[in-house]
C-alpha cells in the first residue's frame, strides 16, 4: 500500500484527465474535473458543504487498513491545486494503449442523510424516473478511446443512462462492454468474478453505507493490450460508516451526524447483484452465439413491467 504524498503541497496547474467518464467537468461546490498530477496519478477536487467527505473517507480506510481499500483506487494523499484541495489517486488507465471505461452508479437511493428537502425531493424523483430505484443501478458514462490516432472516441454521458428503461439495460450493458460491435468476453468474465467477490465483502462484513457511489470498470479490447481488467468503487462524498453491532456509541459521520444501524447496505447490494446477473447473462448469451436475448435482460423486463422494488431494500 503506497504511502500518501505530502499533505497540502500546493500545485499551480495540471492538465485535465482525458479519460474521465462521470463527474463534473467544471469546478463547482460538488467537485470538478479530474487532473493529471503525474505519471500514473490523477487528482480529484473535493466537494464543499453537502458534497464534502471524500478525503475523510480515503483517510479513514487508509489509516485503518479497511478491507474496502483493496476495492478503491490506490490512495496517494491530498494536494492543493489552484487553491482547491484534491484527493490524489492512481490512474487506472495508466499503461493502457486503448482504455475503455464504464461508470455505473449503484444503489436504490442517492439521497444522503444531510440533504436539504429540495435536494431530497429532486434526488428521489431522479431515482424513480431512472433505473436507480427499480434496479439499483444506473449507467453514468462510457468512454472508449479511438481505435486510430485522430479517430473518434465513443462517449456516452449520464443523459444516456437517464433515458434507459429497465428493459433496455441489458442491451445498453452489452454496448458498454463491446468494442466495434464485439463483446469483450474476457473482460466481462473477469468483472463478473471481481463483482462477486466485492458483493461477498460488502454483504458478509458490512462496514459502510455507500450513497451515490459508483463501480468503475476499466479494460482494453483483447486485441489492443494485455492490461488486466480492473473493477473499483469510486465516489465517496456520501460514504458513512455503519455502527458496529453491540456498540451504543454514534458512528462517525462527517456529513450529517446521523445514527447508522448495524446492517448491510441493501440498496447497494441489490444493484450489484442485479448487475452481476446481467453480466452473467451477457456471457451466457455470447456462449450461445447470440445477442443479448432473453438471457441478457428478459428478467429485467419483468421487473420493469411490474415497476416495483422489494421493501427490504428501500
Amino acid at each position: 500500500m503506497p504511502a500518501p504524498v505530502s499533505k497540502n503541497r500546493a500545485v499551480s496547474t495540471c492538465a485535465v484527465f482525458k479519460n474521465q467518464v462521470g463527474g463534473h467537468k467544471v469546478t463547482t461546490e460538488e467537485g470538478g474535473a479530474l487532473m493529471v498530477l503525474g505519471l500514473g496519478l490523477v487528482a480529484k477536487p473535493t466537494g464543499h458543504g453537502y458534497w464534502a467527505g471524500e478525503d475523510a473517507f480515503y483517510h479513514v480506510i487508509y489509516t485503518q487498513a479497511d478491507p474496502l481499500l483493496n476495492w478503491c483506487p490506490t490512495y496517494h494523499g491530498t494536494r492543493v491545486i489552484t487553491g482547491r484541495k484534491h484527493v490524489v489517486m492512481e490512474d487506472l488507465t495508466h499503461g493502457m494503449r486503448r482504455p475503455c471505461v464504464v461508470d455505473i452508479k449503484v444503489g436504490t437511493c442517492t439521497v444522503a442523510p444531510g440533504a436539504t428537502w429540495p435536494k431530497r425531493v429532486s434526488h428521489l424523483l431522479k431515482d424513480r424516473q431512472t433505473t436507480s430505484r427499480s434496479l439499483g443501478l444506473r449507467i453514468i458514462g462510457i468512454h472508449q478511446t479511438a481505435a486510430t490516432v485522430g479517430g473518434e472516441a465513443v462517449v456516452r454521458d449520464k443523459t444516456h443512462g437517464k433515458r434507459l428503461r429497465p428493459a433496455q439495460v441489458g442491451t445498453a450493458l452489452r454496448e458498454s462492454f463491446s468494442v466495434e460491435g464485439e463483446l469483450c468476453v474476457g473482460a466481462v468474465r473477469e468483472f463478473a468474478t471481481q463483482l462477486e467477490q466485492l458483493i461477498g465483502l460488502l454483504g458478509g462484513a458490512p462496514r459502510w453505507r455507500l450513497v451515490s457511489s459508483s463501480l468503475l470498470f476499466v479494460f482494453e479490447p483483447s486485441s489492443s493490450g494485455t492490461a488486466p481488467p480492473q473493477l473499483r468503487l469510486i465516489d465517496f462524498a456520501h460514504a458513512y460508516p455503519l455502527q458496529a453491532a453491540g456498540r451504543p456509541q454514534r458512528a462517525t459521520d462527517w456529513a450529517a451526524g446521523c445514527r447508522l444501524q448495524s446492517a448491510a447496505d441493501h440498496g447497494c447490494l441489490y444493484g450489484m447483484r442485479n448487475l452481476l446477473r446481467l453480466l452473467r447473462g451477457l456471457l451466457a448469451s455470447a456462449a450461445f452465439g447470440g445477442g443479448v436475448g432473453w438471457v441478457g435482460f428478459g428478467w429485467i423486463s419483468w421487473i420493469g413491467w411490474i415497476g416495483c422494488v422489494p421493501s427490504s431494500i428501500t
